[in-house]
């Protein structure tokens, strides 16, 4: 599930951009602070939740943006097919290029606790299985991204219908080849929010790895200045999931949120980037 949720930022072709001259790394095209939620549902039955959002932190003196994501299923939807997803990205804000990511999940019977380390000066990319205790080093470019830095500067690109990217994203422990394509504008409508005007995108994938095969086919983003996903469709054992988004909290509204809904806890250690 986290996969499939993560995925939804394969939407604009990989690159790596610098701040421009006098600009700080807070000067981002989205708001860091942002949360985002989404609903899951199976037919008319809610099944689950996820949320992601953003924050600062420094890391041994380095001012880094975190990106955290979580997803779970509802009571009834743990009787069936538990989720128990979460993830934590850490980005450098000048390059907007990935240095670390964690995630532990469970998708029914199946369960994952990896790290992946981003090394773009040596252009290497080192995955950690902890589940299965190995450890896999594969050859980069010096501006490949992650799953999680693909989708926040998706947010920062217009696609419009016609359009396609091919692009290639460090997963797990290897390199994965993207295309995507804007189909045609429609209107997304959600309880909350109104109707949205939205450009649906096809996305395909040369693989046939397990992870790759639960990449949702159609995502909707919102065609105003935030480029916020509004739907999408993925692949379940049970049938397929309908994801709406939910709420969006701004910066100065995160505190009663996330004390409600409060971070994922990784067990990473941070101290592992002294290695890059």
């Amino acid at each position: 599930m986290l996969q499939r949720l993560v995925l939804i930022a394969t939407v604009t072709a990989v690159s790596s951009t610098r701040l421009q001259a006098g600009e700080s790394e807070d000067a981002l095209w989205f708001p860091v602070g942002e949360t985002l939620t989404y609903h899951m549902h199976w037919g008319l039955l809610p099944v689950g939740y996820s949320i992601l959002f953003t924050e600062w932190a420094v890391v041994e003196g380095r001012k880094l943006l975190v990106v955290r994501f979580t997803a779970h299923s509802n009571r009834f939807m743990d009787t069936i097919y538990p989720v128990n997803d979460e993830l934590v990205c850490y980005i450098d804000p000048v390059t907007f290029l990935p240095i670390y990511l964690a995630k532990k999940t469970r998708e029914g019977p199946t369960r994952g606790d990896d790290e992946l380390f981003f090394d773009h000066q040596n252009k290497v990319a080192r995955w950690v299985d902890h589940i299965k205790n190995r450890t896999v080093e594969y050859p980069i470019q010096a501006d490949t991204h992650g799953l999680v830095s693909f989708l926040y500067w998706m947010r920062s690109q217009a696609l419009t219908p016609g359009d396609e990217r091919d692009s290639e994203l460090a997963i797990d422990d290897q390199l994965q080849h993207f295309r995507i394509k804007a189909i045609k504008q429609q209107n997304i409508r959600l309880d909350g929010f109104g109707t949205i005007p939205s450009v649906l995108l096809k996305v395909s994938v040369d693989s046939n790895e397990f992870f790759v095969r639960k990449i949702p086919g159609y995502v909707w983003v919102s065609t105003d200045q935030r480029r916020i996903v509004t739907q999408m469709y993925i692949k379940a054992p049970i049938g397929r999931i309908k994801v709406l988004l939910h709420s969006i909290q701004e910066p100065e509204d995160e505190g009663p949120f996330l004390a409600a809904h409060p971070p994922p806890v990784l067990p990473h250690n941070l101290n592992l980037l002294k290695r890059l």
